[in-house]
């Protein structure tokens, strides 16, 4: 935009300041005549491109904001429904590139429950969940559902002593973890990213114990 203005003025210059006579055989010169009506048409033109070139990024701008995803950890805990879930709140849709999960020393990109205890996630029948996180995407108004507990068909038969403890071990896994999200929007040139921390987690999942 600077470069375009600079060549206008410089164009400005000439044409006010000097008229190009070539009738002379000795070459072409420039007579020094004050021309009034082309500074007042150069100076409407550049106001034109100025104004069409803020008009350009404002536009810009709205279009990107009106397709603007906004991500959201979710973490709920009932007595019949745990889950992790990653929402979209904003307008536009909301496209994964990452999510972490930390639990002590290890972590994982790939799937919430590869990070759970082994004997847990042996003897749990999931309600729903989600892995291979990255390049999917979430459109607004929905989620991605990390992990999804509830008292299923599978718990069938089953003593409330069975459902207390798989709802008891479950939370105290889930005290002891991290996510992070990182994400995109349509356009892909900007990240975004939103966390919950292994304390928010914990006084959410730990509350019980209080």
């Amino acid at each position: 935009m600077k470069r375009i203005i600079t060549l206008v003025f410089l164009t400005i210059n000439v044409l006010a300041y000097g008229q190009i006579d070539s009738t002379k055989n000795s070459g072409i010169e420039f007579k020094n005549e004050l021309n009034w009506d082309t500074i007042i048409a150069l100076s409407v033109s550049i106001v034109s491109i100025v104004f069409t070139y803020i008009q350009v990024r404002i536009q810009r701008t709205h279009n990107k904001k009106t397709v603007k995803p906004i991500g959201r950890i979710r973490i709920g805990d009932y007595q019949n429904n745990i889950f992790v879930k990653v929402e979209n709140n904003g307008v536009g849709p909301l496209i994964i590139k990452q999510i972490l999960i930390k639990r002590d020393t290890l972590q994982t990109t790939k799937s919430l429950i590869d990070i759970l205890p082994n004997d847990l996630t042996k003897r749990i029948t999931w309600t729903n969940f989600t892995g291979s996180y990255e390049g999917r995407t979430i459109i607004p108004g929905q989620s991605l559902e990390l992990i999804v507990w509830t008292i299923n068909s599978s718990y069938e038969g089953k003593s409330n002593d069975i459902i207390e403890n798989d709802r008891n071990d479950l939370r105290k896994a889930l005290k002891e973890i991290s996510v992070s999200v990182t994400y995109t929007d349509i356009y892909e040139k900007e990240e975004f990213m939103h966390d919950l921390s292994r304390e928010e987690f914990s006084s959410w999942y730990g509350r019980h114990e209080q």
